[in-house]
């Protein structure tokens, strides 16, 4: 959660309304679950 706060700058969010919240929040855990993929499966 704290990558997210961070580089997914979730601390501070442009958006209004909670559906574009969400949907900020659904990418951003995505890119995060593809970064940490790439670091697992790197030799």
């Amino acid at each position: 959660f704290g990558w997210v706060k961070d580089i997914g700058m979730l601390r501070r969010l442009m958006a209004r309304g909670l559906d574009k919240i969400r949907a900020h929040a659904l990418l951003n855990f995505a890119a995060y679950n593809l970064t940490r993929l790439g670091n697992l499966l790197a030799p």
